[in-house]
């Protein structure tokens, strides 16, 4: 048969990625960056995703990395939509692990499609059923400036203290005392 993919519901995915993270540039305080799809119809079709995602990171970065990321997530949430599934491979094929890239040849002949797999079942014949989703490279160089603020002072550090060493003239101590 045909390879047709089952779509996530646009409803189901979400509109606004943001990203909680130590910024680098505000003595590791928590920052936030967010990204988020369009909402005016003539700009976009999609304006029934209302949904939000929060993501919390321990990793250290500078605004516009956050910004980035949240990016990232967001469109390959939306390319990730479209799921590849029972997909029969022959036993050739057994050595594929999800996360694997993979590129299939459409029934015309001429297009592609290449997926990141994201199951792989052995059948008892020993056939190999995949799942996939689309992987689109150009998303990994996907990038967006942040923008940190601009209230932050850090905390002032004392100055350098004085050492002044002394020496106590103190009697000597026994263990009877």
């Amino acid at each position: 048969g045909a390879l047709k993919p089952r779509r996530t519901q646009a409803y189901e995915l979400p509109r606004k990625v943001t990203l909680r993270y130590p910024d680098i540039d505000k003595a590791h305080q928590q920052g936030a960056q967010f990204y988020q799809r369009a909402s005016a119809p003539m700009l976009n079709r999609v304006v029934e995703s209302q949904g939000e995602t929060n993501l919390d990171t321990a990793l250290v970065m500078r605004a516009s990395e956050a910004k980035t990321v949240a990016k990232r997530q967001l469109l390959v949430r939306w390319q990730e939509r479209e799921v590849y599934e029972g997909l029969a491979a022959p036993q050739r094929y057994m050595a594929l692990t999800p996360a694997d890239v993979i590129t299939l040849g459409l029934q015309d002949g001429l297009s592609t499609v290449r997926l990141r797999l994201l199951q792989t079942e052995l059948g008892a014949d020993f056939s190999v059923r995949l799942t996939g989703v689309v992987e689109d490279q150009t998303l990994v160089q996907a990038s967006a400036t942040g923008f940190g603020g601009t209230g932050y002072q850090a905390p002032a550090l004392p100055g350098i203290y004085a050492v002044v060493p002394q020496v106590y003239d103190l009697p000597l101590l026994r263990d009877v005392d």
